[in-house]
């Protein structure tokens, strides 16, 4: 196999893995994975949920913001989360942890929402 230099292309297709958190019965692991968005020129990230017995890995949100800092509820059931989907600015959201819309829970004016704990 022909070695070559790195091409600005090859960097595009890179899906970078973060923040890996365990569900409290250790059943799943809900993570970031970061990918950059050539049209838009900017990074995007979503959450992942995969399952610890079978190593089955899919998208838990959708495409075109960025999703990241997934906190479990102590008793597994939603997942809180900061995502910048309703606009410029970081907000916290709150999704089941079996999917489905995630519910905003903060309207910050400077949209500077942390982690949460």
């Amino acid at each position: 196999m022909d070695k070559r230099p790195v091409a600005l292309e090859d960097l595009l297709r890179l899906k970078l893995v973060g923040d890996v958190q365990i569900s409290p019965d250790g059943r799943r692991l809900c993570y970031t994975v970061r990918t950059i968005n050539a049209e838009k020129n900017k990074a995007e990230c979503a959450l992942w949920m995969a399952d610890v017995a079978d190593g089955a890995s899919r998208p838990f949100t959708g495409a075109g913001h960025s999703d990241g800092s997934p906190r479990w509820s102590p008793d597994g059931a939603a997942i809180a989360f900061v995502s910048d989907r309703d606009g410029p600015g970081s907000q916290l959201y709150l999704i089941a942890a079996d999917g489905g819309e995630a519910r905003k829970l903060t309207s910050l004016p400077e949209g500077s929402a942390g982690s949460p704990a």
